[in-house]
């Protein structure tokens, strides 16, 4: 279970476990970090040959900018046929609010888990 060591920073790690691809996340994601890691996540997404279910671990994170919400969306939503799912691990009220509105977008519920 080890990291994807070319994918990451201080901000967010990624870690492929067979279909769930859990993304770490640690802090504020600002803008740029938003986007780097919805490039990294849309891209092992294409990578992987079945449905992805995608995991958000936010148990340490406190919150995102705007930009970061925005490149989320624009990155994945042109792969939303290739996840299966969302879930989110940790989340305080605001995070899970704004992985809601993800999930809405690439048209999947998210299930919420402490």
């Amino acid at each position: 279970m080890a990291f994807l060591t070319a994918v990451g920073t201080e901000a967010w790690q990624l870690e492929r476990q067979g279909d769930a691809l859990i993304v770490r996340f640690v802090g504020h994601l600002d803008a740029t970090a938003g986007q780097d890691s919805a490039a990294a996540v849309a891209a092992s997404i294409l990578e992987h040959p079945t449905a992805t279910d995608l995991v958000l671990d936010v148990e340490h994170m406190s919150g995102y900018a705007p930009g970061a919400r925005r490149a989320w969306q624009s990155e994945l939503g042109p792969h939303r046929g290739r996840l299966a799912s969302v879930k989110t691990r940790g989340a305080s009220t605001l995070v899970r609010m704004g992985a809601t509105v993800l999930g809405l977008f690439l048209g999947l519920g998210v299930e919420h888990h402490e």
